[in-house]
């Protein structure tokens, strides 16, 4: 069975989109009411936590299906071809760094880190330093990410339309 027709890699698929679209409603949401109740707060901090490990490990199982699957032969052109790898590679880059360095900015504050409410991470002191930069990192791969999300569903349809219009 080809990667690109692994139903679980579908199931993967829709899984990360609705997380990340969920990441992207609880960060909308920190927007919106920027103080919230001190306990509401806690609790979006450490379920965006949760989420977005789940992020990473379901990315990471993805990449370990995609690269153990036997690949079909590509019949695309080189450039559709090209494109398609930077645009997945960029995706799985932002979609492993994003959850990391996010980690990593809370836990430069002193945030104790709980993921699934069951492992508890090693507390840090505070670092301006690492926060600083971590807070950089995770913005801009966040961005990153919206934006070759945005390429990503623009060439899927892309390509949608092409091979329904080939196959008349």
């Amino acid at each position: 069975m080809s990667a690109l027709h692994n139903p679980n890699l579908r199931i993967i698929h829709w899984l990360t989109a609705n997380l990340v679209l969920l990441q992207l409603l609880l960060t909308a949401t920190w927007r919106i009411f920027p103080d919230p109740l001190p306990r509401v707060d806690e609790a979006l901090v450490q379920a965006y936590i949760t989420i977005g490990a789940t992020i990473f490990c379901i990315t990471f199982v993805r990449l370990v299906i995609r690269v153990t699957s036997v690949q079909l032969t590509d019949s695309r052109d080189t450039f559709r071809k090209f494109a398609t790898i930077i645009v997945h590679a960029t995706l799985y880059t932002c979609l492993l760094v994003v959850p990391i360095s996010g980690c990593l900015k809370l836990a430069a504050l002193g945030t104790r880190i709980h993921l699934w409410g069951v492992v508890q991470l090693p507390e840090m002191s505070l670092n301006i330093v690492l926060y600083n930069t971590m807070s950089a990192v995770h913005l801009w791969t966040s961005v990153t990410l919206i934006a070759f999300l945005t390429i990503h569903i623009a060439g899927a349809t892309f390509h949608k339309i092409v091979s329904n219009f080939s196959d008349r």
